[in-house]
């Protein structure tokens, strides 16, 4: 009995139990960490991220850019619009000179054909601005045109004077004789013939894209 209390006493066992259940620990946590796969830690540098395309990428990337108007088109389409212009400055010639042969608001009429031969030199400069050379035969609209603008812009000029003439030596209706008036005749004829030319070599152009047609009347 006396024996193996000393056993139990004696402090070396007790150390030695301490380090065998140290060791013991350490063992399984070698164990377990030894156990884990070793793809488990993974490399910041490896780590792929897909991104959500954005809406606007996706139609950055399947929308095709808007197609520009061809430029023949685009020259054809600006010459029709000096034409529409002129159109418009007709309509008000035509009334006031009606209206200067029947002696009717002669001041008013002078002042409209005096706008109108200015609204003429503004489309001659414009039109001498624009580029025609894709459109068939463009030099030579060009140069109908120029012809009979410059015609009419002269017949607005005499016309103008002719209603001038009336006011200043007392109206009469009618009244050709006045050298103005005959002055107008001339030029209306020159004008009057490179309208038709210019019709008949643009009308097939402006048909083709669309675009209005015109006579000797209109321009």
């Amino acid at each position: 009995m006396v024996q193996q209390r000393k056993g139990r006493d004696n402090p070396f066992i007790w150390i030695g139990i301490g380090l065998a259940v140290v060791l013991g620990g350490v063992a399984v946590a070698v164990a377990l960490t030894s156990s884990k796969s070793p793809t488990a830690s993974v490399s910041p540098t490896q780590v792929t991220v897909n991104q959500p395309t954005s809406t606007s990428q996706t139609s950055a990337s399947t929308t095709s850019p808007p197609t520009s108007q061809p430029l023949i088109e685009q020259q054809a389409t600006a010459l029709s619009g000096l034409l529409g212009q002129s159109a418009n400055d007709r309509a008000a010639i035509v009334g006031a000179v009606a209206d200067i042969g029947n002696c009717g608001y002669l001041y008013r009429d002078e002042t409209t054909l005096n706008d109108a031969y200015g609204s003429r030199e503004s489309l001659l400069g414009q039109l001498q601005s624009l580029d025609l050379s894709l459109l068939p035969g463009g030099s030579q609209l060009n140069t109908y045109l120029t012809n009979s603008w410059r015609a009419s812009a002269s017949s607005d000029h005499s016309y103008a004077n002719w209603a001038s003439d009336e006011l200043n030596s007392g109206c009469t209706v009618n009244d050709h004789s006045d050298v103005n008036y005959q002055n107008a005749q001339v030029s209306d004829g020159q004008s009057t013939a490179n309208k038709s030319s210019f019709a008949a070599a643009w009308n097939p152009i402006a048909s083709s894209y669309g675009l209005p047609t015109v006579t000797a009347l209109t321009i």
